[in-house]
C-alpha cells in the first residue's frame, strides 16, 4: 500500500485572498483586545488616536512592503501550476516569524506596561494589518 496526504490545493487567487483574510483574523484579534482593555476603563481618546495613527505609519512602512513582497511571491511560486498548497501563501519563515509575534503580543501582557500603552500597541499593529490585508484582496489577481 502506498499511502499519499492529499494536498490542500487551491487557486492562485484563492492563496491571495487566504493571505487576506489571515491578516484581516490578525489585525481584528488585536483591535478586540486593544478595545477589551479600552473597556477596562482607560482613558481611550489620546491612547486610541495614537494606536491609528502609529497602525497606518506601520501599515505605510512596514506591512504594505511586506504584502507587495507575499504578492510577488504567490505569483511567481510553481508557475507551472494551477493549484498550490492552502498554506503556501505564507513563506516558512514568515509562519515562523509570525509565532515569535504572537509569543511577544502575549509576553507583552505580562511585563507590566501600563493598559493605556499596551492597548496603543495593540491598536496600532491591529490597524495596520487591518489597513495592509486590503492590498490583497484589491490585488489584480483577485
Amino acid at each position: 500500500m502506498n499511502w499519499t496526504i492529499p494536498e490542500p490545493a487551491v487557486s492562485r487567487k484563492a492563496l491571495i485572498l487566504s493571505a487576506g483574510l489571515f491578516w484581516v483574523i490578525g489585525g481584528v484579534v488585536l483591535v478586540i483586545r486593544a478595545g477589551l482593555i479600552f473597556r477596562g476603563g482607560v482613558d481611550l481618546v489620546w491612547p486610541a488616536a495614537i494606536g491609528v495613527v502609529l497602525g497606518s505609519l506601520k501599515h505605510r512602512i512596514v506591512f504594505s512592503k511586506v504584502v507587495a513582497v507575499n504578492l510577488q511571491r504567490i505569483r511567481e511560486l510553481s508557475p507551472h501550476k494551477d493549484k498550490l498548497c492552502l498554506f503556501a501563501f505564507q513563506s516558512v519563515e514568515s509562519y515562523l516569524f509570525v509565532i515569535l509575534m504572537v509569543g511577544l503580543a502575549h509576553g507583552l501582557r505580562y511585563v507590566g506596561l501600563p493598559p493605556a500603552v499596551l492597548a496603543t500597541i495593540y491598536l496600532a499593529i491591529g490597524a495596520g494589518l487591518l489597513l495592509s490585508s486590503v492590498g490583497y484582496f484589491k490585488s489584480t489577481d483577485c
